[in-house]
């Protein structure tokens, strides 16, 4: 198949895109600059523009040269399934999504009338993995551990959505991965339907590396200030940051869940922090 010379400022993203950060590549740049493109784009033509299904990374370090054109593979009669599908397949066998954005491409791709066989094949899952060790924070009450079963495709995604009740979102922030903490996506927000569980209270490392404050975004935010309350139950597991998949949580790990979460006054936190923001707001409580 033979390529074509795009301009670089023509290329945009996929709105299929499930990958959240490129990673840094500058690596990748110093290759290109010693060795040019070795790999051709593959894009689909889109009007005036070319939608990027393959080389993200590439064309973000060819950005970084300046360099203004790039050898690509322009595929016609692509539909969004087969757009999506590619999207996955190229981001999966790189290894480096988590769990997270791993399930939301699975979703995009079953929601696109891709089949369940030839998404699991696209999304790269394992076929050894059969369990998955992970801590459960439940609303009202007491961490506690549980294993998690497979589907019958390899994935966690079912069961990761099934202890939060919904689909899950990562909260890199409470443990900075370690573990990783997975909530109801709708949980983020109040007014979600979902039940007030644990205030999230920023500490130091939190402060270093420069959270804003809620209350004063122009600030970071201190040790001990409510960064976030979380609606709904949390799920906790442990993170492979080579890998970029989950793994079993540690008991390392678990015992700093019991330590934030364990307590009557942090079980209780997140329906009291709740009723204070309510009542500054003026509003009726009714937890």
């Amino acid at each position: 198949m033979e390529t074509t010379k795009i301009p670089l400022a023509a290329c945009v993203e996929s709105s299929y895109q499930n990958r959240k950060e490129l990673g840094d590549v500058s690596g990748l740049a110093r290759s290109i600059e010693v060795n040019g493109q070795i790999t051709p784009l593959i894009v689909v033509g889109d009007g005036e523009s070319y939608q990027l299904v393959a080389g993200h990374r590439r064309t973000a370090a060819m950005r970084s040269l300046g360099i203004e054109e790039a050898d690509a593979y322009v595929m016609d009669g692509w539909d969004d399934a087969r757009i999506a599908q590619i999207l996955n397949a190229e981001n999966n066998h790189r290894r480096e999504l988590t769990e997270a954005e791993r399930g939301r491409g699975i979703q995009t791709m079953l929601s696109l009338g891709v089949p369940v066989s030839d998404a699991a094949v696209s999304a790269d899952i394992p076929e050894d993995r059969a369990d998955l060790k992970a801590m459960i924070v439940p609303t009202g009450d007491m961490p506690y551990r549980k294993t998690l079963q497979a589907d019958e495709n390899g994935s966690f995604l079912r069961a990761l959505q099934e202890c939060v009740g919904g689909r899950i979102e990562p909260m890199g922030w409470v443990f900075g991965d370690k573990p990783t903490v997975y909530c109801n996506e709708e949980g983020l927000l109040p007014g979600s339907g979902c039940a007030p569980n644990r205030a999230i209270y920023a500490d130091a490392a939190m402060a270093e590396a420069g959270y804003a404050s809620q209350d004063d975004p122009s600030r970071p935010v201190e040790p001990g200030e409510l960064y976030h309350i979380a609606y709904g139950d949390m799920v906790c597991v442990g993170f492979d940051p080579e890998t970029g998949e989950d793994r079993d949580i540690t008991p390392e790990e678990c015992q700093r869940v019991m330590e934030r979460f364990g307590s009557v006054e942090s079980i209780a936190s997140g329906p009291i922090e709740t009723c204070g923001l309510l009542a500054r707001a003026g509003r009726v409580v009714r937890l």
